[in-house]
């Protein structure tokens, strides 16, 4: 029996936040609050181990679209379903997933009465 080894991958999430909130008493009854938010990921998956598969070698593959290098699939079994199969073709560096967020709300106080309304504004 013959064994040829296979690619792995490596994964990387790295995420980036940031708020901007201030508060500002217009006059003793009345306040403004605003806020601006960011989110962010980026998720980096690498192939690592066998660049190309071994010269001779050839295997079916179970699913079509591009295989760079000409690559060997990854293969894991666990449990009596638990079958994945993944190409690991090429590098995969998706789109940024950025979340922008404005927000401004308005308190006011009248007596023992309060009022407070607002509104955002999320680009996710």
């Amino acid at each position: 029996m013959v064994q040829t080894p296979v690619q792995g991958t490596t994964f990387g999430n790295p995420s980036y936040s940031a708020v901007i909130h201030t508060t500002y008493a217009i006059s003793p009854t009345l306040l403004n609050e605003a806020a601006f938010n960011y989110n962010g990921n980026r998720i980096i998956i690498s192939p690592i181990g066998l660049v190309s598969a071994p010269s001779g070698f050839t295997f079916h593959r179970l699913f079509t679209g591009p295989n760079n290098n000409d690559r060997i699939p990854n293969i894991s079994l666990s449990g009596a379903t638990g079958t994945a199969v993944g190409n690991n073709s090429w590098p995969w560096v998706p789109t940024r997933p950025d979340d922008y967020q404005i927000r401004d709300d308005v308190s006011w106080t009248k007596g023992a009465h309060q009022l407070k309304m607002g509104g955002s504004w999320a680009d996710l």
